[in-house]
């Protein structure tokens, strides 16, 4: 009788495991895990109905630079940030929240939600900055980051490179202030050494300049 009465406990724990669904993992080993799924797009266009509440159904952001645009870019630039924020190696508590295991619970949900967002066009163009650093915001591009970026600042699919063209000068502007004040510890030291001698005004500038830049109008994979 006690036999039974302990199968029937450890049934009950083992039954509790599978509900919780998987443990989580390392940030390392998720960001592989979800690199190597093959992904649902149909099922990405599912889950990213709760990040169109942000980032709008193409993906396109907010123009005040609240929210970025994230529609085309690269499936593996966004499983990166998406495991980065629920690793809490970027932080921002909207992206947090929505990137927990509620939400997107297994490396093949960051997949799949990913691959969708890949495939997004952006209707409308990207804001603008003022326009008054162009030239200096064109110059500090092509001496601190064209020879990784390319000219025109668009994403590779095939090494993960972002795309920066066509983002929200307020967005991007934030991004290298939050850089230059050591808040982007997922950056590498390469990055952080070329933000290190960044001024504000260059930031502005720079943002500017890449928001200007026309992104390439077929989406990232």
């Amino acid at each position: 009788m006690k036999a039974l009465a302990l199968a029937f406990v450890v049934g009950l724990l083992v039954s509790a495991a599978c509900a919780s669904g998987p443990a989580p993992t390392s940030a390392p080993a998720e960001l592989h895990a979800a690199l190597e799924a093959t992904p649902d797009t149909a099922r990405g266009a599912s889950l990213y109905s709760t990040c169109a509440a942000c980032h709008g159904e193409d993906g396109g952001g907010v123009p005040d630079g609240s929210v970025p645009r994230i529609a085309g870019q690269p499936a593996r630039v966004l499983i990166g940030q998406l495991v980065a924020f629920r690793a809490a190696e970027r932080r921002d508590i909207r992206m947090q929240h929505f990137t927990d295991r509620r939400h997107l619970e297994r490396a093949q949900e960051l997949a799949d939600v990913a691959s969708h967002v890949a495939l997004l066009e952006p209707r409308l163009p990207a804001t603008v900055g003022d326009g008054t650093r162009l030239v200096a915001g064109g110059d500090l591009y092509r001496a601190r980051c064209e020879h990784c970026h390319g000219v025109g600042g668009h994403a590779d699919a095939r090494t993960g490179l972002p795309a920066l063209a066509g983002q929200h000068a307020p967005f991007t502007e934030r991004q290298l202030a939050e850089a230059l004040q050591g808040k982007r510890p997922e950056l590498d030291a390469k990055h952080r050494r070329a933000f290190s001698r960044l001024g504000p005004e260059d930031a502005r500038a720079l943002a500017d300049h890449l928001s200007r830049l026309p992104p390439r109008t077929a989406p990232g994979g």
